[in-house]
This record gives structure tokens, sequence and C-alpha cells, in this order.
């Protein structure tokens, strides 16, 4: 899933670049008094049972919770599985979220994919980074999910639950990771959205 793109000596000059497999620049104001989303996501065993949603047939693999900082949103609803998953976060938490290390990223989204890259003064060790951020498939339950998901931008804090996801039925193949260590191909995290709020910073 991986694109050559023509910026690609620019971001190959770049310190570090680290990818995690999964949108316009959205210029917000970064607002709160440090980590505003101090802990990682929360993920844990799931009784739910596999369910159709609309065409495809959906199989939770776990139960999962998230409060974290927003670094970049994609609007994916004209991807060829956009009416499933209309829209990507990348989003941060722990030392990243706080907004002064938050900003000091580049943050891009294409293709389902997610990229960062800092200037050579990384704001935390750059392990960190990587174990601090993904980017989430965000599968809204209902109409009113799917606004409010549409509505976030970079910058924002945002809390949310569901469970992590397989979805079988779709134009491509959904497999959700199952942990926060991963990064490259297969890294993102798919999240079937059952509430979202947006946070006051």
């Amino acid at each position: 899933m991986r694109r050559a793109w023509g910026w690609a000596a620019t971001l190959l000059a770049a310190p570090l670049l680290s990818w995690r497999a999964c949108a316009a620049w959205d210029v917000r104001r970064f607002g709160g008094q440090g980590a505003v989303a101090p802990d990682e996501p929360v993920q844990g065993p799931t009784g739910a049972e596999p369910f159709a949603h609309g065409a495809v047939w959906v199989v939770p693999r776990a139960d999962f919770s998230a409060t974290v900082r927003v670094l970049h949103a994609e609007d994916y609803r004209r991807d060829v599985d956009g009416a499933l998953v209309p829209v990507d976060l990348a989003v941060a938490w722990g030392a990243l979220s706080e907004a002064g290390v938050a900003q000091s990223l580049w943050v891009h989204q294409s293709s389902r994919y997610y990229s960062w890259r800092s200037s050579a003064d990384f704001p935390i060790p750059p392990g960190e980074i990587s174990r601090s951020s993904a980017n989430m498939h965000m599968i809204p339950a209902d109409a009113e999910t799917e606004d409010t998901l549409l509505s976030i931008g970079r910058g924002d804090v945002v809390s949310y639950t569901g469970w992590l996801v397989d979805v079988e039925g779709a134009q491509r193949n959904w497999h959700s990771s199952l942990t926060r260590e991963d990064t490259g191909s297969y890294a993102c995290e798919v999240v079937f959205v059952t509430s979202v709020r947006v946070l006051p910073d």
C-alpha cells in the first residue's frame, strides 16, 4: 500500500520518517496545558459477537477506548471503501499529546497511510513518537457518529469507544492491529466507533 510521491526526496532528506499502515493540512490551534491525553488507548477482551453492518460483516477483536490528541485527519469518503471507513485519524497520546511537541511534527496522510517527520532536534525520542502515535481507520456506528468524526481536525482532543475489528465483505481487507508497538504495513487500528466526543482543551 505504499506510494511513491513526487515529494519523496524531501521526505527522505528528513532525519527520520515513520510509517504506520493506514488528510489535507488542517491548521488549528493546539490548546491545553501539558499532556492532554496522558494515557495510551485501553484495549481488552471482548464478548461482542460478529454482526452485520450494512453489506459487510464486522468481527470484534477487542474492546477499545481512547482519549487522544489528533495530529491529522483525512476524509476518505471518495475512497473505494469510503462509505464504510469515511475518515482516518492520526492520533497521539502521552508526551506527544503536549501542544508544543505535537506541533513540532509535520504529519501527512494519504492512501490510508500516515507519515511524520521532524527537525533534527526531536522533541522526544523517535522511538517514543512511534510508540505514542497511530493511524486509525474509523468506522462510525451511525450517522451521528460519522458527522462527529468528520468534524474532527488537527489539534483536537477526542475521546471514543468501540471495538478493534476485522471486516469481511468490503472492497479491501480490513484487519486491525492489536498492539500499539507495531509500525509499517498493517499496523493501523480499525476501530468500530460506537461513541465519540470532542473534549474542551
